[in-house]
């Protein structure tokens, strides 16, 4: 089960509809014009496995909301809306994230996250950020746990500052792609970055 109305014209909020849904796995509704908050009974729709809200009007500040019963989440994209607020916390009890995309929102603050890295980032593929206004320094982003599925990580055109640490090449066997492009690092390219699986 699930609502899939991508690439049409809908406007306004997304009603709560989604109460005793126990078996609602997908909602998509990308390339909208849909704004307001997120209904509450989709968040306690504890089934669902994709919300993918891209290219929508969405104004919502992200860290305000609860996310912890969403822990069959497997994929979460909400690129090109107008999320604000620091990184959502509770996505640590989600667990079975895939794939994370927040790209082209005003999304703030430093990004250090060794509460909830070993769970987050458990089986995590796809980690974007990039277009953001995230700062701080880089390596403590992945500074505390390995990240054996992790193939492809997007954090430019943020405020990153710091060095390139090469411990993130290092934790992750599988990476493909790192993007770092316009941010505020320096310093030398660590030689790990050489184990990238090009």
């Amino acid at each position: 089960r699930g609502l899939y109305l991508k690439g049409n014209s809908f406007i306004g909020s997304v009603p709560d509809i989604f109460y005793g849904s126990s078996n609602f796995k997908d909602f998509y509704v990308s390339d909208n014009y849909l704004s307001g908050r997120f209904p509450p009974s989709l968040l306690e729709a504890n089934s669902l496995w994709y919300f993918i809200i891209d290219d929508n009007n969405f104004n919502v500040r992200i860290d305000e909301v609860d996310w912890s019963l969403l822990t069959g989440l497997t994929m979460m994209s909400m690129t090109r809306n107008y999320l604000y607020g620091s990184f959502p916390f509770t996505l640590c009890d989600t667990r079975s994230l895939i794939i994370l995309n927040f790209g082209f929102n005003y999304l703030t603050g430093q990004l250090s996250i060794p509460q909830c890295q070993v769970s987050l980032y458990r089986f995590l593929s796809i980690f974007t950020l990039q277009g953001n206004l995230f700062s701080g320094p880089l390596h403590e982003i992945f500074n505390s746990s390995f990240h054996h599925f992790l193939q492809g990580v997007a954090l430019s055109n943020n405020e990153f500052t710091g060095s390139l640490s090469g411990k993130l090449f290092l934790r992750a066997p599988s990476l493909e792609v790192f993007g770092a492009g316009t941010n505020c690092l320096s310093g030398t390219l660590p030689a790990e970055i050489c184990d990238l699986q090009l």
